[in-house]
C-alpha cells in the first residue's frame, strides 16, 4: 500500500470517525436540549403549583378567618339573648307577685265571702292616690316654712355678727 492509499484510509477513518462523533453530538445534544426542556417544564409547573398553593392557603386562611368572626358574633347574640331571657324571666317574676299580691289583697280576709268589684278597687286606689297627694303637700308646706324660718335664722345671725363686729 502507497502513502497515499495509507494517508487516503486514514483520511476517510478520520472524517468517518469526526462524523459518526458529530452525529453522537448531534443526537446527545439533541437529548439534552429535550432532557433541559423537560426538567423546566416540570420546574415550571412546579413554581405554578406552589403559587396555587399559597393563594389557596390564602383563600382558606380569609374563609377561616370569616368563620371565626361569624362565630364569635353568633356566640355574642347567643349571650345577648340568653340575657334578655333571663331579664324577661325576673320581670315575669316580679309581675306574678305584684300579681299574687293584689289577688291576695282583693280576697276577703273578714269572712264574710263577699267579692269586691273593679269600681271598689279603682275608688281605693283613688281614695289612697287622694291620701298621698294631700300628704305630700303637708310636707311641702313643712319644708317651705322651715326654708323660711333658715332664712330667718340666717338674717339674724348676720344682723348679731354686723352688731358684734360695729360694737368692738
Amino acid at each position: 500500500m502507497s502513502l497515499t492509499a495509507v494517508n487516503f484510509s486514514l483520511y476517510y477513518n478520520f472524517t468517518t470517525t469526526l462524523l459518526l462523533l458529530s452525529r453522537y453530538f448531534d443526537f446527545y445534544t439533541d437529548q439534552l436540549h429535550g432532557h433541559a426542556d423537560e426538567v423546566f417544564g416540570l420546574a415550571n409547573r412546579k413554581f405554578q403549583l406552589q403559587q396555587s398553593m399559597e393563594e389557596r392557603k390564602h383563600e382558606i386562611q380569609v374563609h377561616r378567618d370569616v368563620q371565626r368572626a361569624a362565630h364569635k358574633a353568633s356566640q355574642e347574640e347567643r349571650h345577648r339573648v340568653s340575657m334578655e331571657s333571663r331579664s324577661r324571666q325576673t320581670k315575669v317574676k316580679t309581675l306574678k307577685s305584684k300579681y299574687e299580691s293584689l289577688v291576695a289583697a282583693a280576697r276577703p280576709s273578714d269572712g264574710g265571702g263577699e267579692e269586691k268589684s273593679q269600681a271598689y278597687f279603682i275608688i281605693q286606689a283613688a281614695q289612697k292616690r287622694e291620701e298621698l297627694q294631700r300628704e305630700g303637700d303637708e310636707l311641702d308646706g313643712k319644708i317651705r316654712r322651715a326654708e323660711r324660718e333658715m332664712k330667718a335664722l340666717e338674717n339674724t345671725l348676720k344682723h348679731l355678727n354686723d352688731r358684734n363686729t360695729r360694737f368692738r
